[in-house]
């Protein structure tokens, strides 16, 4: 051992005369974490489930997945089957919106529920920026929940028109 490293071992004795070192054998390597859970079937749905086809005019919107009857498209636009509940997000922000949308869906899908409707408001007070929540709600339904969601349209005008959607759910397992 050279002077310099007997001063500093030296230094350190006087200043931690207490501290014992450690014994030479090798360092012992924690044991690796458990593996993580396998993922749950809706997170193996959600991630393997494409996004809805999505089909959208100037006041009008509807997303499907592949190979839905045309004619269950065309009875969901006209509000059949009647949605059985409905969440009203129009003047949100659109984070909020999201997430509250998010967990309407959720809760619907839970509880068996089919047919919901989703009022945004057709954003006529938004300013120069033009409506957000209805391009916010087509991604949202169209790629978020597209594992909860099996279609939507623009609602018939009784039940809101362009600012609402009527969205069809998957059924619950």
């Amino acid at each position: 051992m050279s002077r310099v490293a007997a001063r500093k071992r030296d230094s350190f004795r006087d200043l931690a005369p207490d501290v014992k070192p450690l014994p030479d054998k090798p360092a012992r390597v924690p044991e690796p974490d458990a593996p993580a859970a396998p993922p749950s079937r809706s997170e193996l749905e959600s991630s393997t489930l494409p996004p809805l086809i999505v089909e959208r005019g100037v006041e009008w919107a509807r997303g499907y997945t592949e190979g839905l009857d045309k004619r269950r498209l065309t009875q969901l636009s006209r509000g059949q089957p009647r949605p059985v509940s409905s969440v009203d997000v129009h003047g949100s922000v659109a984070a909020d919106a999201r997430r509250t949308v998010a967990k309407f869906l959720q809760d619907a899908h839970s509880r068996g529920q089919r047919s919901v409707l989703v009022v945004f408001g057709r954003g006529l007070h938004s300013g120069a920026r033009g409506p957000v929540l209805r391009d916010e709600m087509i991604t949202l339904l169209s790629e978020t929940l597209s594992h909860r969601v099996l279609a939507f349209c623009s609602a018939p005008g009784v039940l809101g028109g362009s600012g609402a959607f009527v969205v069809l759910l998957r059924r619950s397992k």
